[in-house]
């Protein structure tokens, strides 16, 4: 299982290691229904760049990538 403190550490790691591209909007810190934890990836687009960007897990902490599409203001 991995705990909240991991998933914190990971996810400055995987921030680093992106160095925040143009495609993506956000990394947020999620929860599975066992109470682990893991990184969301929010993308613009899943594109083969994205994929290979994007690492499975970082830190032993599994990473989900996640399509969001354009943010606009409404």
């Amino acid at each position: 299982m991995i705990s909240e403190q991991e998933a914190l550490d990971a996810l400055d790691k995987l921030g680093e290691h992106l160095d925040y591209p143009g495609w993506l909007r956000g990394i947020g810190l999620m929860q599975d229904e066992n109470g682990s934890y893991f990184l969301s990836v929010n993308v613009s687009r899943s594109t083969d760049e994205v994929r290979t960007q994007v690492p499975s897990r970082i830190g032993g902490v599994p990473v989900q990538i996640v399509e969001i599409g354009t943010i606009r203001l409404q």
